[in-house]
């Protein structure tokens, strides 16, 4: 949402520039679906109607007319702020090749000493992977990944 190449409001990256972690909660309010978001005046005026939120696609469908007008005026108050849950990470500037680039770099750093442990710990396999699969470990899921954005599978799996 911040990379250079970025179409997002400029209200909406400061606002994710400008937030921690503890600024974001799951709502349904944006969309109908649970998402993370940021607090902003359009979730806090929802939450106090009272209303539950339309099952998806209805909500965002029915809300459209207020996010439109919130981008064209550049207004993160009544705009769906998705947001993850790392905002401190998030860094000003960057292309979105040098933030795919830093992901992986930092990956394969914490892959090499997750190795590192688990040999010292006496697992057996100096081959370890990982990812974040909604808090769950799935291989495949990682294979998938690398064989989406293009990666050689062999050389990571060597790695």
């Amino acid at each position: 949402m911040i990379a250079r190449e970025s179409g997002a409001l400029q209200a909406y990256q400061q606002r994710l520039l400008s937030s921690k972690e503890t600024d974001t909660m799951i709502t349904k309010v944006f969309t109908g679906r649970p998402a993370r978001g940021l607090y902003n005046t359009f979730v806090e005026k929802y939450l106090q109607s009272d209303l539950e939120p339309l099952p998806w696609p209805f909500q965002a469908l029915a809300a459209d007319d207020i996010y439109f007008n919130a981008h064209v005026s550049n207004n993160a108050d009544y705009f769906p702020l998705l947001a993850g849950q790392e905002l401190r990470m998030l860094k000003r500037g960057q292309t979105a090749a040098e933030i795919v680039e830093e992901i992986i770099s930092e990956s394969r750093e914490n892959l090499s000493e997750l190795n590192k442990v688990m040999i010292a710990s006496g697992v057996g396999s100096p081959y370890v992977i990982t990812i974040d699969a909604g808090n769950s470990l799935d291989f495949y899921q990682y294979v998938n990944f690398a064989r989406q954005y293009g990666l050689d599978i062999e050389k990571i799996l060597q790695e």
